[in-house]
């Protein structure tokens, strides 16, 4: 894979070469577009798109999972709020905030 190029899965069709489809389910991609064009095409399709694989930096700063709305955010901070008072378990792993 070319350093700048992301894999990607999404769940609606997007306009790009897929590497693999399963069914009509999971679209997997790869391209060097930006996280959030990529995220807001995959939204106007109504889904969401995941960063698969990419360089640590680009993994890093485009976040791995389509950022929440902001009430699923709130009830996601929440409940980990609820099970994790401490912030102990996996610090940043779904969302660098969390």
């Amino acid at each position: 894979m070319p350093p700048a190029t992301r894999q990607w899965h999404c769940a609606r069709p997007l306009p790009a070469k897929k590497l693999v489809e399963w069914g009509g389910a999971l679209r997997w991609f790869a391209s060097a577009t930006d996280a959030a064009r990529i995220r807001e095409a995959a939204l106007k399709a109504g889904g969401h798109a995941t960063l698969f694989r990419a360089p640590d930096g680009q993994r890093r700063t485009a976040g791995v999972f389509q950022p929440l709305a902001p009430v699923s955010g709130e009830i996601h901070r929440k409940l980990k709020l609820a099970f994790d008072p401490h912030g102990v378990f996996n610090r940043g792993r779904l969302y660098a905030d969390l």
